[in-house]
């Protein structure tokens, strides 16, 4: 999760040079994620089969409350921002960049969220996840 302090560096940096910053939602993000361990879990109150009362999950995505999700969202989005061309910074490991046809595109992730996608210009589509 991107520390506080670097989204008020983000966004100042956004306002000192005049660019665009765009705040995203990742709608079920973690339940993208795929889960590398095994979990399992009971049938919910109301999807009980009659016949296995007793019978259990083995979840293969992960989903909202189970601990590993934000870890997972996380290893996924990092894959995906790298294999795009992204580098993560040294200093915040939530914070990306990549140098773009017209200038530079820098992504701080936020748990779910993607709160600021800065481009050096004025770039239209500043990206697509």
């Amino acid at each position: 999760m991107i520390r506080l302090e670097d989204v008020r560096s983000l966004l100042a940096f956004a306002v000192a040079n005049d660019l665009d910053v765009i705040q995203m939602d990742v709608d079920s993000a973690f339940l993208q994620a795929t889960l590398e361990e095994e979990v399992y879990m009971r049938q919910p109150e109301g999807f009980v089969y009659p016949d296995r009362p007793h019978a259990v999950y083995r979840l293969c995505k992960s989903l909202y409350g189970l601990r590993q999700a934000p870890r997972m969202w996380n290893k996924e989005i990092h894959e995906y921002l790298i294999s795009i061309g992204f580098e993560r910074i040294s200093a915040d490991p939530c914070v990306y960049v990549k140098e773009a046809e017209k200038g530079i595109v820098v992504i701080g992730l936020y748990v779910d969220e993607l709160p600021s996608c800065l481009g050096v210009g004025r770039i239209a589509r500043v990206c697509q996840i």
